[in-house]
């Protein structure tokens, strides 16, 4: 189902609206519509038509914002997050970023398969101390080893890839405003380049994120949608689920799919080569078939 809503009933979270109601409530007991019904979200007709029209490079990198936080006390480390980094790093041709220095790799204009980014998210209110440190203006940042990056970092670059993944808190904060709608992450990374983004409305969970979205990748890589891989990830996620508490939204439903849907280009390539090869076993049977009648 694609949301297309207007002013602040966007900020609703459509997944986690139940179903029916009951007399004594527990997470594990609800009737979700995010798991009867596979919601994505685009901010007008408009800006679809132009995800869709636009066509980027053939890429098959990968670019990892995925910082350690090694000897630091003003943010907690993302050790399972960390680890997601590490084993798509070791699968894709990459490049990984955690510190100012590792910004310098990358190039204005670059394509990626994917961007993955998987560090603190802050929200300008939130943290005036690290906010006023680095004297950035944007509203909201993503915290890396030793610096902070904003919506200009983005703006700047324009990074093309078909997805970009933001697995940090609050990641789909935005302002409202009246003439040019939402200003947040989702828009920046719209305009710098990305068909689709992956986001989340609140804070997020390492450990479940990172499961989900370990998932998420093994399904795309299959051959499933954006949209369909993380909606079937999270199911997945319900389904091996031990303790109850995790059927808690706050754990299973805290990303959403922002954009236009699409495959990856591995899977085009993938039922291409099946196609040539019935056209070309097709082709031999016939052949085979008038040579035989003619002899």
């Amino acid at each position: 189902i694609k949301i297309i809503a207007s002013h602040k009933i966007d900020y609703l979270p459509f997944d986690i609206l139940i179903e029916d109601t009951l007399a004594n409530p527990h997470y594990k007991d609800f009737k979700y519509h995010g798991l009867s019904y596979n919601f994505t979200y685009i901010p007008n007709t408009y800006v679809e038509s132009l995800l869709e029209n636009r066509i980027h490079k053939k890429s098959d990198s990968i670019l990892i914002f995925s910082p350690d936080y090694k000897n630091k006390t003003i943010a907690n480390k993302l050790p399972f997050n960390n680890i997601l980094g590490n084993s798509l790093e070791s699968k894709q041709n990459s490049l990984f970023i955690k510190n100012s220095n590792d910004l310098t790799k990358l190039y204005t204009h670059s394509s990626y398969k994917y961007i993955h980014i998987a560090a603190h998210g802050i929200v300008d209110y939130d943290r005036v101390d690290i906010i006023a440190q680095y004297n950035t203006r944007s509203n909201y940042n993503l915290y890396l080893n030793d610096t902070l990056i904003g919506k200009d970092f983005f703006n700047t670059r324009a990074l093309k890839t078909d997805l970009s993944v933001v697995a940090s808190c609050r990641s789909g904060f935005s302002l409202y405003d009246y003439s040019d709608g939402k200003i947040g992450m989702i828009r920046t990374l719209y305009l710098s380049g990305s068909n689709a983004v992956i986001t989340t409305p609140w804070r997020l969970d390492d450990q479940s994120s990172a499961q989900i979205l370990s998932e998420f990748y093994k399904r795309i890589e299959s051959g499933e949608s954006y949209s369909e891989a993380l909606w079937n990830a999270k199911k997945d996620f319900l389904s091996n689920a031990k303790d109850p508490q995790l059927f808690n939204p706050i754990y299973w439903a805290a990303l959403s799919y922002n954009g236009v849907d699409s495959k990856i280009e591995q899977s085009k390539i993938k039922n291409s080569g099946i196609g040539l090869v019935i056209l070309l076993v097709g082709g031999m049977m016939i052949y085979s078939f008038f040579r035989i009648k003619r002899d």
